[in-house]
């Protein structure tokens, strides 16, 4: 009786159930696989925040308007100025994370991409108060008088 393993039994067994070959680029290593469903599960993610923060940014945008709307005033506009560049701050989060425009370079730091999310983000974060600030300054020396 042989003992197991058996190398002759081995190599009869592995000619046996020889399979044919999987073309390359029909199969992927697991690792690779790995990474690309953990790179989707990133981008899920980095949508689920920027549909998160659209909804406050919505609303600072319809308050700016609906302010503008009946004071046409210079500080409301500026609200309306400062929510509209947040509200392209989160646009260009939902196209980072939909692979939207990949010419814009999403996400690297030399891109154009880049430079439109960080100069509306900062005008956006300047504007609002801004004109907040303003309004609120014009509103209780109108009440003072």
């Amino acid at each position: 009786m042989a003992s197991w393993p058996n190398p002759a039994l081995e190599t009869i067994a592995a000619s046996a159930l020889r399979l044919p070959a999987i073309p390359s680029s029909l199969c992927c290593s697991a690792a690779a696989q790995r990474e690309r469903y953990a790179s989707c599960d990133v981008m899920n993610v980095t949508l689920v925040k920027a549909l998160v923060a659209l909804v406050p940014i919505l609303i600072l945008l319809s308050g700016a308007v609906s302010l503008y709307t009946r004071t046409k005033t210079a500080s409301s506009l500026v609200q309306v100025l400062g929510a509209v560049c947040l509200i392209v701050v989160v646009l260009a989060h939902v196209c980072e994370a939909l692979k939207l425009f990949p010419s814009m370079r999403w996400g690297a730091g030399d891109s154009a991409g880049h430079y439109l999310d960080f100069v509306s983000a900062v005008l956006g974060l300047s504007l609002f108060p801004i004109g907040y600030l303003f309004h609120a300054r014009t509103k209780r020396a109108g009440h003072e008088v």
